[in-house]
C-alpha cells in the first residue's frame, strides 16, 4: 500500500486528465455494450421480413421477460426509462419496409461505431500521455 501511495504523488498533478480518462473509458464501455445490444435488431431486420405496417410492427415486438437469476434488478425509474427508450427505438427502427429499416439500422451502427472509436482513440491517447508523464516524473525524481 505504501508503494501505491508513493506512486500516487507522481500522478496527482495530472488528476484532471485522470478524471477525463475515467469518463472516456466509461463512455467507451457503454457504447461497446450498446453496440452489442444492436445485434438482435440487426438480425431481426435481416432474417425476418415483416412487411406489416409500422403500428403492427411495433406492436409485435415483445420486451424480453426477466428470467430468474438475471442479476440485481434496476430501480423502478431506471426500468421505466429503459422500457421507454426501448419502445421508442423499436417503434422507429422497425417502421417502414425492410430496405428502409436496414438502411436506418446500418446508419445507426456506423455512427455508433464512429463515436465509440473516437472515445477509444481519446482513451488510448490519454493513457499513453499519462504513462509518459508519470514515467518522466519518476525518472526526474
Amino acid at each position: 500500500m505504501a508503494t501505491y501511495l508513493r506512486l500516487l504523488k507522481y500522478v496527482l498533478p495530472y488528476w484532471r486528465k485522470v478524471v477525463l480518462l475515467f469518463i472516456t473509458v466509461t463512455i467507451f464501455a457503454a457504447l461497446s455494450g450498446i453496440s452489442l445490444t444492436l445485434i438482435h435488431p440487426f438480425l431481426k431486420i435481416v432474417l425476418y421480413d415483416t412487411t406489416a405496417p409500422a403500428e403492427t410492427a411495433a406492436a409485435q415486438v415483445e420486451p424480453d421477460a426477466a428470467l430468474p437469476g438475471d442479476g440485481i434488478p434496476l430501480p423502478p425509474f431506471v426500468e421505466d426509462l429503459r422500457d421507454d427508450a426501448q419502445g421508442w427505438f423499436e417503434a422507429h427502427m422497425y417502421a417502414g419496409d425492410a430496405k428502409t429499416r436496414l438502411t436506418r439500422l446500418c446508419a445507426v451502427l456506423v455512427v455508433l461505431f464512429l463515436i465509440k472509436n473516437l472515445f477509444g482513440y481519446i482513451q488510448t491517447y490519454l493513457t499513453e500521455f499519462l504513462e509518459q508523464k508519470v514515467l518522466q516524473r519518476i525518472r526526474d525524481a
